[in-house]
């Protein structure tokens, strides 16, 4: 494995303790966003192949009987949920990328700040598309029912300002992580 290979050939002693020490927290960060990706789009299609707990749930977080929507409110849903996995694939390619980065040992490199620029904006996006995909499904699987019903549930979470603070955090480390990739390049071309 070439992940293993670079953390037991440094070219820096440095660098080489600071990969003993977060080597299997990189691995570890990997293996849950794969993780994370596989179970959600597991979640999205159980959801449309398996109905009833879906239903209830709605009728009790909203109060809204669904049970009477169509298959193609369904398809609907699931389309948007999948829209919506695809904007967490996109974050986990990143975050794997990132990590892999970490692993090779490019800790400090502008390619490992391009990279954490990329989680953060991905994270941007999938928090954004979860919030209206949230807001959608419910409308859409709403449609049968009296305008009334459908008009209160756009909700946005306390999780989802959480959320949204800590990849502006990964935005702005990003950007600090550039800079000091870009002063010790120029630093490294002086000497």
């Amino acid at each position: 494995m070439t992940d293993t290979i670079a953390l037991i050939s440094p070219a820096n002693p440095r660098l080489s303790t600071l990969r003993a020490k977060i080597g299997w927290l990189c691995q570890t960060i990997r293996l849950l966003a794969m993780s994370y990706a596989l179970l959600l789009l597991w979640v999205f299609c159980d959801a449309w192949a398996t109905r009833a707990p879906y239903e209830t749930r709605a009728m009790e977080l909203f109060k809204l009987d669904v049970s009477a929507a169509s298959a193609t409110q369904w398809n609907a849903v699931l389309a948007m949920s999948l829209a919506l996995w695809l904007c967490v694939a996109a974050l986990t390619f990143s975050i794997w990328r990132l990590f892999s980065i970490y692993l090779a040992g490019e800790v400090f490199s502008l390619e490992a700040a391009v990279w954490l620029r990329r989680i953060g904006i991905a994270g941007l996006v999938a928090i954004v598309a979860d919030f209206v995909e949230r807001s959608a499904v419910i409308y859409t699987l709403a449609m049968h029912l009296p305008a009334s019903a459908k008009t209160k549930h756009i909700f946005i979470g306390s999780e989802d300002i959480v959320h949204i603070i800590l990849v502006l955090m990964l935005l702005a480390l990003a950007h600090i992580q550039k800079t000091a990739a870009d002063i010790a390049d120029e630093n490294a071309q002086i000497v």
